[in-house]
């Protein structure tokens, strides 16, 4: 079974110019084809999600972040805040990034990032990779 997700206005992050009603063939999490809307017969097993009334764009990629489980504005909350707390502010820290559209992150230091990065590997949390 194959997704199909049908867009409006899509970025395909090359820095082509956006393009318009065309269709993203997945499958598993893997991009099969890109093409235009018109040209592509859905079939009855497949899934469609339909965007055609939204922009779609790439996942979004942050390659230095930290996992620290704090508020930037209160730093010191690293000291003072109890590391197995900073761990599960942090899961929701990378909740939210992949709710904000990215797929891809690169944590450059955090004594919780590894085991952050192993429940997302192993499905236990939902985050981006």
């Amino acid at each position: 079974m194959k997704t199909l997700i049908r867009c409006g206005h899509l970025i395909d992050g090359t820095g082509s110019p956006t393009t318009t009603n065309m269709v993203l063939v997945i499958e598993g999490d893997r991009i099969l084809e890109v093409c235009d809307s018109n040209s592509y017969s859905v079939d009855p097993d497949d899934d469609l999600v339909d965007l055609s009334e939204h922009w779609v764009l790439p996942g979004l990629i942050d390659a230095h972040l930290h996992f620290f489980g704090v508020d930037s504005m209160a730093l010191d909350g690293m000291y003072t805040e109890p590391e197995a707390y900073r761990a599960i502010r942090s899961v929701r820290d990378a909740y939210r990034l992949l709710e904000a559209g990215f797929t891809a992150v690169r944590c450059l230091g955090s004594p919780v990032s590894p085991v952050i990065a192993r429940g997302v590997n192993e499905g236990i949390i939902p985050g981006p990779h």
